[in-house]
């Protein structure tokens, strides 16, 4: 009787034992599947060929979301985390550098269309200061009773163009200002 107990016992525990050892076999199948897959969707990852950086920080996302309670031994978790935290990292890098370059290109693109605006504020003075003085000769010269309405015209046409070159000044030195402040 106690022989048979113990026979049974020997025998539950040999089934535990290959239950067990079957589990053990199932779980290592599938972390080595879901290992290659991991792997192989890591390797598909390059942040330096990509100009899409929300669509490969998202994907990045999934990736890692995907991970979660999934079966993987300790190493290879690990691996693939780390693998992730850097690619998450070169990614960031790449992106700050992208950004850089832009803002560079922003601020030179900003700072020569400063320069071409100056440049055609001094051209309006220059242009004022000739129609000024050619105001002040005009105010000058005696001009026949005949042609002193044209000639009062003409001034008053050259006032006209003063005053608008002027108030595009004011509007230029405005625009100026803004653009100034942009790159402060």
């Amino acid at each position: 009787m106690i022989e048979n107990i113990y026979n049974k016992f020997n025998e539950l525990f040999q089934e535990m034992s290959r239950v067990q050892t079957s589990t053990q076999e199932s779980w290592e199948r599938e972390a080595s599947s879901n290992n290659s897959y991991f792997r192989r969707e890591i390797s598909n990852f390059y942040v330096s060929n990509t100009s899409n950086f929300k669509e490969l920080r998202n994907d990045l996302k999934n990736l890692q979301q995907q991970m979660k309670g999934i079966k993987l031994n300790r190493d290879d978790r690990e691996y693939i985390f780390n693998r992730l935290n850097e690619l998450f990292q070169e990614l960031h890098t790449t992106q700050d550098q992208v950004y850089k370059a832009k803002q560079r290109e922003w601020q030179d693109r900003l700072r020569s269309s400063i320069s071409k605006l100056e440049g055609v504020i001094q051209r309006l003075k220059e242009s004022i200061t000739y129609d000024e003085n050619k105001l002040y000769d005009m105010q000058y010269k005696i001009v026949p009773n005949k042609w002193l309405y044209d000639h009062n015209q003409r001034m008053d046409t050259i006032r006209d163009k003063v005053y608008s070159k002027k108030e595009k000044i004011k509007d230029m030195n405005d625009s100026l200002y803004d653009m100034k402040s942009k790159l402060v």
